[in-house]
């Protein structure tokens, strides 16, 4: 009789996920410890440096952990960056604080009470 076996998962999730988080978790540790931009990994920049026509590790690293890796590692962060970049501007836009007030408010209101107004659940 055979036991097929279970995919380990814990509150990090499965340890593969784990470990790929650690993983980017250390390479941006390294990238920031060696001077590198805020939040980039070390493929990220070998990326860039490529782009710039500076040396680089990006045939290293591609061949490695596949082709490739390098431009996508760069892509999401310069999504990331430009997300931080605009948090102040994104975050007036939104206003999700306001509209959570608003509703607060409305709650508790005299005149909501007063004339018998009630919130679905």
């Amino acid at each position: 009789m055979t036991q097929t076996a279970k995919r380990c998962t814990w509150k990090f999730g499965t340890i593969e996920q784990y470990f790929a988080r650690l993983g980017i978790s250390t390479s941006i540790w390294f990238n920031t410890l060696f001077g590198g931009k805020n939040n980039q990994t070390v493929s990220a920049r070998n990326y860039q440096r490529q782009k710039n026509g500076k040396s680089n590790f990006v045939w290293f690293i591609d061949g490695t952990l596949g082709k490739g890796h390098c431009r996508s590692a760069w892509v999401k962060w310069q999504v990331i960056n430009n997300a931080i970049m605009h948090y102040d501007e994104i975050n007036q836009q939104i206003s999700l604080d306001d509209k959570e007030v608003q509703e607060d408010e409305l709650q508790t209101s005299w005149l909501k009470r007063v004339a018998g107004y009630r919130t679905r659940k």
